[in-house]
């Protein structure tokens, strides 16, 4: 909006008019500066006309009835007081006195308007008393042209310091917003002088203020060339008229800096409203941490690229393996169909049998190194023998050795412990993928492995295994790779020596997994040296014993000679229920089953128990609170055997049933052989007096997903059968229970979900997860375990989802069932 011209004293008309008037007129600020007077007024005071007359005299301005009007029409806004006396250095005076206070459209006082009339000279009435009393109907007819020309002033006055408070609070915004501003920022006029910098520039660039305030902007450019890689990117600070930044923000340059940083530059010329050149200013933006990342993200698209090409040889080279011993595998059953010779057959089937060895070695290469990739894989922690495993793995491999006409030798140090504590699966596969590649890489001289102890820190051992042969060797610029998947040295390698590529990835990952190391020293041409170390926890000759190597005949024979003891089964889902009883019935152990914690300790009350299976998760009573009250019996079953029944692995869980005073953990699904193994190592005890709580004990089992891995079918009828006996009339017995069982809790979940009761469902699942693992549909078994998971993770807004493709995974077991029943 345009400025409005602000009228500060009366039109010309009335300028006259006041001239003539006898009476004082006048308008002075609340301070007593005189802003406009009529000749009377300056009469009155003793003023010359031609005087500076912009201060009211002190005998007036401060005579005491003055002052108190002042007071008070700062209160009342308007005022009169007759009789008024004032002693001016000419003469006393008396006259009467009215004044207005004028404020703008916020109240807020500006000046005071008044006028002095009957004024007496020495107690005498005055000529100009008459004309004033002439003049006064006059004033009285403008006065209302003046009360509006006053009202417009004010408004115009407002209006104008409204717009210069605005103006002035955008340019502390503005100001508070450069000076805070995470950019460093430069202002300069159109001399190319320095009028503003905040102080993230002086920060940026490392510089004291006084080299730029109030100067000119050379002297920062100077300091900003000594400190970047090219100094010819200062050009931005030249040619200022003729740039082409046109009131407009743009990017001019990048500087690098020589200590890393890089800096974003941005100029814009800057215009007053009127469009006259003002100045420029230039805003400093860090960029550092964007180009890192930028330059991140090349390398891990360029890593990725690189890796996706590894993949794509390593498949081709796969396929290659595959089909190699596919070829045999099909080629020698085709002759073994044409062949009668029963020498030949033997001869063609040990050959299909030893290709079908390495196919196996192939795919459970492949599924190693998936496992491992998804955090899938859980290591065991079990006592071993080191030199038994040493020597068993070490007659197996050198028969490959020697098949090659190489030397193979194993050298253990004298001072390397005998026992410990950890994965000895894992430990024979590291050392079975090294030394397999030594000897493949390797056409003449020998293999060795090499053990020795690398020190003892508590109760770990640290153990070192260095595997060497005078093989082909490995490129020093190679050697990096040899760790990473799907690749090799060379890959001629490949096409020479066959091979994933993945055996040395794969033991890496297990001995990181062990919180160990590995490495490799290689000459080209001589061979190679591969090595790992790994920490033992250090056991003894006695933790061998916690799980006897048993066959099954020497367990059923065993256990039947014991088929008085009196057997307690405590799990609330009946397929379950089911499979525990059929194991036991084949030995002639017929056991009591209740329903809950509750029912077992009831049970406890009135029998003796030589032996308790106790599920953790029950309703009414659950198996760890059940415990409890059992130990705290005075019967003997206070002193039975107690064995938890779960489908949780975790060490955790196992940890807990031993601080309740548990004897010993199985894991679901329940698998025959281990659980008689299980069984055989408590029953020893009974009758012994030996009740201790084990806890170097190993969990029986893995978890679900790990147990098994073939879900092609909804259930693997085969090995079901084959876990009860061959027994295939009571495994469809027990199968058919839990389908019945499972299309009632399917019924009771749905109506469960709809009523947000979660935990029930969670529970539910649970159960079907042991039991539908334990007739091995892994299928739904997983489901109902995915399932748990979700209602953990509270992930209910999916769970209506993954419950409809349990119901359909269910349907399709029923399906399956009653075609193989057809």
């Amino acid at each position: 909006m345009p400025n409005k011209v602000i009228k500060s004293i009366p039109n010309e008309f009335m300028m006259k008019q006041l001239k003539l008037a006898n009476i004082a007129v006048f308008r002075v600020s609340l301070k007593g500066e005189i802003i406009y007077s009529n000749p009377v007024f300056d009469l009155f005071l003793g003023i010359n006309l031609d005087h500076n007359k912009s201060i009211v005299p002190d005998w007036f301005w401060n005579n005491n009835k003055i002052k108190s009007i002042r007071e008070k029409i700062l209160k009342d806004k308007i005022f009169t007081e007759r009789n008024i006396h004032f002693n001016s250095p000419a003469q006393k005076k008396t006259a009467t006195i009215e004044v207005e206070l004028i404020c703008d459209a916020s109240k807020t006082p500006l000046f005071i308007d008044g006028i002095i009339k009957n004024i007496i000279n020495d107690n005498k009435i005055t000529d100009k008393e008459i004309a004033f009393q002439k003049l006064e109907n006059i004033i009285k007819e403008k006065n209302f042209q003046i009360k509006e020309s006053k009202k417009q002033l004010s408004e115009e006055i407002s209006e104008r310091i409204n717009v210069d408070l605005e103006f002035h609070k955008l340019n502390r915004i503005l100001y508070a917003q450069m000076k805070s501003s995470l950019d460093g920022i430069i202002l300069t006029d159109n001399n190319e002088k320095v009028i503003f910098y905040n102080n993230n520039l002086l920060k940026m660039w490392g510089i004291d203020e006084k080299i730029i305030q109030n100067k000119k902007i050379e002297n920062f450019v100077e300091v900003i060339k000594k400190i970047v890689f090219d100094p010819e990117d200062c050009i931005i600070f030249d040619n200022l008229e003729n740039a082409e930044d046109v009131g407009e923000n743009i990017l001019m340059r990048e500087l690098h800096l020589l200590d890393g940083r890089f800096y974003e530059v941005y100029r814009s010329r800057v215009f007053s409203s009127w469009d006259e050149y003002y100045g420029r200013i230039w805003n400093f933006r860090e960029i550092t941490e964007k180009k890192k990342t930028f330059a991140s993200l090349r390398l891990a698209k360029e890593v990725a690229e690189s890796a996706n090409s590894a993949k794509s040889i390593f498949l081709s080279n796969i396929s290659h393996e595959i089909r190699t011993p596919l070829n045999c595998i099909m080629g020698f059953t085709e002759l073994i169909s044409q062949e009668d010779s029963i020498k030949k057959i033997h001869l063609n089937s040990s050959m299909i049998l030893r290709e079908s060895e390495i196919l196996l070695m192939l795919i459970n290469d492949l599924l190693d190194h998936s496992k491992l990739e998804a955090g899938k894989i859980v290591l065991d922690f079990k006592p071993f023998d080191i030199r038994q495993l040493i020597e068993h793995f070490a007659d197996i491999i050198k028969i490959k050795a020697q098949g090659k006409g190489l030397e193979f030798t194993v050298d253990v140090q004298d001072d390397v412990p005998k026992y410990f504590f950890g994965d000895p699966l894992r430990i024979t596969q590291i050392l079975m993928n090294l030394t397999g590649n030594a000897i493949k890489f390797t056409s003449n001289g020998f293999v060795g492995i090499f053990v020795e102890k690398s020190g003892i820190i508590g109760g770990n051992c640290y153990l070192k295994f260095s595997i060497i042969d005078t093989g082909i060797g490995i490129p020093s610029e190679k050697i990096n790779l040899i760790f990473e998947p799907f690749t090799q040295a060379d890959g001629s390698t490949t096409r020479i020596y066959g091979g994933t590529g993945l055996g040395t990835t794969i033991s890496k990952q297990f001995v990181e997994l062990m919180n160990g190391q590995i490495g490799v020293e290689s000459t080209l041409g001589k061979g190679s040296t591969f090595w790992f170390e790994i920490s033992l926890a250090l056991a003894s000759k006695d933790d061998l014993e916690i799980e006897p190597d048993f066959d099954s005949k020497e367990i059923y024979d065993e256990i039947i000679e014991n088929k008085g003891l009196k057997i307690l089964i405590a799990e609330d889902y009946l397929p379950n229920q089911e499979v525990v009883k059929m194991y036991l019935k084949s030995l002639k152990l017929f056991p009591d089953i209740v329903n809950n914690g509750y029912e077992a300790l009831r049970a406890c009350q009135i029998e003796d128990y030589d032996l308790i299976l106790m599920d953790l998760q029950m309703p009414i009573m659950d198996g760890y609170k059940a415990v409890e009250n059992i130990r705290q019996l005075k019967s003997p079953s206070s002193n039975a055997i107690i064995i938890g029944l779960t489908a949780h692995a975790d060490p955790g869980t196992r940890e807990k049933c031993l601080q309740k005073m548990m004897n010993d953990v199985i894991t679901k699904p329940i698998r025959k052989i281990t659980f008689l193994q299980t069984l055989l190592k408590w029953i020893r005890t009974i009758g012994k007096d030996t009740f201790l709580f084990e806890k170097k004990t190993i969990l029986t089992d893995e978890p679900l997903k790990e147990t098994i891995d073939d879900t092609s079918n909804p259930i693997n009828i085969a090995d079901g059968i084959r876990d009860f006996d061959e027994e295939e009339e009571i495994f469809f017995t027990v199968l058919n229970k839990f389908l019945e069982t499972l299309e009632d809790q399917i019924s009771e979940m749905t109506k469960n979900i709809q009523n947000k009761e979660f935990t029930l469902v969670q529970m539910e699942m649970h159960k079907i997860r042991g039991g539908a693992a334990n007739l091995f549909a892994m299928r739904i078994a997983n489901l109902a375990g995915d399932i748990e998971k979700y209602i953990t993770d509270k992930r209910f807004d999916e769970l209506e989802a993954i419950f409809n493709n349990f119901k359909t995974e269910f349907q399709i077991l029923k399906d399956f069932i009653e075609n193989e029943n057809n």
